[in-house]
């Protein structure tokens, strides 16, 4: 069974390590996604390519939504929401034709 992991990162370079680190033996491809705004819409830095030596003996992917993925500052959760889902509709769609199971999760969810 052909398995992908899709992990949205935000901000947390330890977690992001000690998530990798825990699933580094499934065998398993797995995909950080990030981008220049936060589901809010609020601007950020791209952590994970600025640190990405820290990562290198990860055998991971990188993919930078751009920043029109999350057009509005939320106000609402369901605004949130939709920015979100919206996300993980592109993410999904892109791999399902190469994979059994795309499995989705935040950086925290380990």
């Amino acid at each position: 069974m052909k398995l992908v992991e899709v992990i949205y990162f935000g901000f947390e370079l330890d977690l992001l390590e000690t998530h990798l680190t825990s699933h580094r033996d499934h065998g398993r491809r797995i995909i950080v996604v990030e981008s220049e705004h936060t589901t809010t819409g609020v601007p950020k830095p791209l952590l994970f390519k600025n640190n990405y030596d820290r990562f290198s003996t990860f055998n991971v992917e990188h993919i930078v939504f751009p920043g029109s993925m999350f057009p509005i500052q939320t106000k609402t959760f369901l605004e949130f929401k939709h920015q979100d889902s919206n996300a993980k509709k592109v993410m999904q769609k892109y791999l399902s034709l190469e994979a059994d199971w795309i499995f989705h999760n935040d950086t925290d969810e380990i």
